[in-house]
């Protein structure tokens, strides 16, 4: 038996504290970029916050009408024909729910990293 394999009688040495931790970040399956004009948002009822991110537009009409230049050129669109919704349409496109102290977190967040922002232009982001 060499040296190196004799048991130390004290026991194994202490492992240090540990003052790091690493996270890997990767994007899942479903990752996507979203453009948002604005946000829903709502409570569940177990109190969990629903953050619901939509774009703005106009409605896309359902019907069109256009004109026939001949039997196969098509002309002007005759926009007295065009059915449509009245108003604008919100289109919700992602809905992040967050536990109550998550969300209060990302507040906290978000509020420093605008303020830090307003003098620099640092794209890095940490919102733990």
């Amino acid at each position: 038996m060499s040296l190196e394999n004799i048991p130390d009688p004290a026991g194994p040495a202490p492992k240090p504290p540990v003052s790091q931790i690493t996270f890997h970040q990767i994007k899942s399956n479903f990752f996507r970029v979203v453009h948002s004009d604005g946000a829903w948002c709502s409570m569940s009822p177990r109190g969990l916050v629903h953050l619901t991110f939509f774009s703005e537009r106009q409605p896309l009409p359902k019907e069109l009408v256009h004109d026939l230049v001949d039997a196969t050129t098509l002309g002007a669109e005759d926009v007295s024909k065009r059915v449509t919704k009245e108003g604008f349409v919100r289109e919700m496109e992602v809905d992040v729910v967050l536990s109550r102290a998550d969300a209060d977190g990302l507040h906290k967040w978000l509020g420093n990293y605008l303020k830090s922002t307003e003098t620099s232009t640092s794209t890095e982001t940490n919102p733990q």
